[in-house]
């Protein structure tokens, strides 16, 4: 026989406060080199992710290498199946010339 005990509310001590969101980000485009970034910019790099800046002046640090200065935002997606293949076409005197599959 199966007996039921109400034990009423159970709560815990509270946890430790979690990290603050972003407050603004700053969508500064593809990652350069020599821009001088500063915290909570936004870059894209040729890896397929996307970066946050994590503190002032990070130049010259490339975000994959450099997880103490950015924090990967948007990760890459898996590569889809190959589509379809395309027209081709070809330019001559000015004249541009669709040349079906």
């Amino acid at each position: 026989m199966n007996k039921i005990i109400n034990l009423g509310s159970i709560v815990g001590p509270p946890g430790p406060p979690g990290q603050h969101a972003v407050v603004q980000i700053n969508a500064r485009g593809e990652w350069n080199n020599s821009t001088a970034y500063m915290q909570n910019d936004f870059v894209m790099c040729t890896d397929g992710n996307a970066y946050i800046a994590l503190h002032d002046n990070t130049m010259g640090r490339y975000p994959s290498d450099n997880p103490t200065h950015w924090t990967r935002f948007v990760a890459r997606g898996a590569d889809g199946p190959v589509g379809p293949a395309g027209v081709s076409f070809s330019f001559n005197n000015g004249v541009l010339n669709i040349i079906p599959n």
